[in-house]
C-alpha cells in the first residue's frame, strides 16, 4: 500500500498492519519527539525496527499541522550507525 495521506496511515493502523517501530515513530512524530529504535546493529528485519520507506517518505514530506505541534527540528536519520542525512548534510 502506498502511503500518501493520513487516512492511509489510519487504515494500516486499523488493519493492524503497522510494525511496532512504525507505531512508535508515528506517535513520536505527532509529539515532536525523537525516535530511537535501537543502539546496536540488527541481525535482520524485526517488528521493533522495521519502518517501510513509504511511511518515512510521508512523514518527511507531510505538511499537515497535526504531525508536529512545534516547529520541526532538523531531521536526522541514522540507519545501522551511519547518518544518511540531517541538519549537517
Amino acid at each position: 500500500m502506498t502511503i500518501r495521506t493520513d487516512a492511509d496511515i489510519r487504515k494500516l493502523r486499523e488493519q493492524g498492519d503497522l510494525t511496532r517501530a512504525e507505531e512508535t515513530l508515528i506517535e513520536n512524530c505527532r509529539a515532536g519527539e525523537p525516535t530511537r529504535l535501537g543502539e546496536d546493529l540488527p541481525n535482520g528485519p524485526s517488528d521493533a525496527r522495521t519502518v517501510r520507506d513509504e511511511l518515512l517518505r510521508y512523514l518527511i514530506c507531510a505538511t499537515c499541522a497535526e504531525w508536529s505541534p512545534t516547529p520541526s527540528p532538523p531531521l536526522r536519520i541514522n540507519a545501522w550507525g551511519c547518518p544518511t542525512f540531517g541538519d549537517r548534510y
